[in-house]
């Protein structure tokens, strides 16, 4: 992340500190600017599937909490998932499965 200030995606607040996002035991979040290396794994319900893309453009805000990143699912689950369980409209409107005659 640069040094340039932010805004939240969700509240548009400007108490945006960026960070790390990274998996351990546990996902955690590492501030970039602090005076000891520091981090903590208070974020509920993360998922465990989700690939992050780049680590460094994390951020939260500290008007509303909100964690921000660029995550990556896996789009063959994902594309599966639908196609089995999708509805009618969701599969035309997405065109995984080519339409019935």
């Amino acid at each position: 992340m640069n040094g340039l200030i932010q805004n939240c995606a969700a509240c548009g607040g400007n108490r945006v500190v960026a960070g790390e996002l990274g998996y351990a035991e546990e996902l955690f979040f590492k501030p970039a600017e602090l005076t000891k290396e520091r981090y903590w794994t208070t974020i509920e319900r993360a998922p465990r599937t989700v690939t992050v893309l780049d680590p460094r453009s994390a951020s939260i805000c500290l008007d509303c909490g909100t964690l921000s990143t660029v995550l990556k699912v896996d789009v063959k689950k994902a594309r599966h998932v639908l196609d089995k369980y999708g509805t009618k409209e969701v599969k035309a409107r997405l065109a995984i499965s080519p339409p019935a005659p």
